[in-house]
């Protein structure tokens, strides 16, 4: 999981092969370079520090770069980008939890129909309620309550796995 602290490291005590400056900064999560933030050369007027995920830690931020008037504000919206990142994973993580949930309620609700309709289905066939007159209306309406309270096998189990055709 991605830490949510951020360090900022010169670039020259980070990255020792090549010369940097003093304005060129590594941005660090959990020891590992995430980012960069520097004073660009080429950069928009009054916003001369520049932030920038690097690869491949920029996938699924936006935005993943811009221009700040100072150092301590490129911090400040490298950090607000990176933290909304970490937040979207944990609230996807939660939304799977939430589908989790609700497929396993829905699979309670089907199951719990399986088991009613084949109970049903094995009442009706093995001969059970054959008292009443399925022509008259008064009649059949007894005796489909007859054939929904009929208990045809000894577990609820029994019901399902016949229902699924396992069984």
């Amino acid at each position: 999981m991605e830490k949510d602290y951020l360090i900022l490291k010169r670039a020259s005590a980070s990255r020792p092969s090549g010369e940097w400056n003093d304005e060129d900064f590594d941005v660090l999560a959990d020891g590992e370079a995430v980012g960069r933030i520097f004073k660009a050369n080429a950069a928009p007027v009054g916003s001369p520090w520049m932030w920038a995920f690097i690869m491949p830690h920029h996938e699924g931020r936006s935005p993943t770069h811009g221009y700040e008037a100072t150092r301590e504000g490129a911090m400040a919206a490298f950090a607000k980008s990176w933290r909304a990142r970490v937040m979207g994973i944990s609230m996807a993580r939660g939304s799977c939890i939430a589908v989790i949930a609700v497929l396993a309620v829905a699979l309670v609700v089907l199951a719990s129909a399986v088991v009613r309709l084949e109970n049903y289905r094995a009442a009706n066939f093995i001969g059970f309620c054959t008292e009443f007159d399925i022509k008259n209306p008064t009649q059949r309406i007894e005796r489909e309550k007859c054939l929904e309270a009929t208990q045809t096998r000894t577990h609820w189990v029994w019901h399902l796995l016949y229902g699924v055709g396992l069984l």
